[in-house]
């Protein structure tokens, strides 16, 4: 199911996680989004997933590549106790892969001043 109400319900547009889809399955999904005209992020689409896309699909992508950094520690492990540990209201931790994650608080944060 995709969300193409996102952007005017809470000011983002969809995500989608590709790490575990085809490129045939991200293609459908472009397609669609190209029809409508709406945009999307695409994370955790590799090189070889992007080269697999159609040639439609590929319109328009703005392609940075997967980051590899998953903080210090036991694969983030450090990172995730520290931020469990310093919890607090109002503080919003995220680990280095999880930009989409700050964003999105960070969006939550300005929407909330205007109340």
């Amino acid at each position: 199911m995709l969300d193409f109400g996102g952007r005017a319900r809470i000011g983002l547009t969809e995500a989608v996680l590709c790490e575990r889809k085809s490129p045939d399955k991200i293609s459908d999904i472009l397609g669609e989004h190209l029809e409508r005209k709406v945009p999307c992020l695409l994370t955790r689409l590799s090189q070889e997933k992007l080269s697999a896309l159609s040639d439609r699909a590929r319109t328009g992508i703005d392609y940075d590549g997967t980051s590899v950094g998953y903080g210090v520690v036991r694969d983030g492990q450090l990172n995730l106790y520290s931020a469990l540990g310093s919890c607090a209201p109002g503080v919003v931790a995220v680990n280095i892969d999880n930009g989409y994650g700050a964003a999105c608080a960070v969006l939550h944060l300005l929407n909330g001043l205007g109340d």
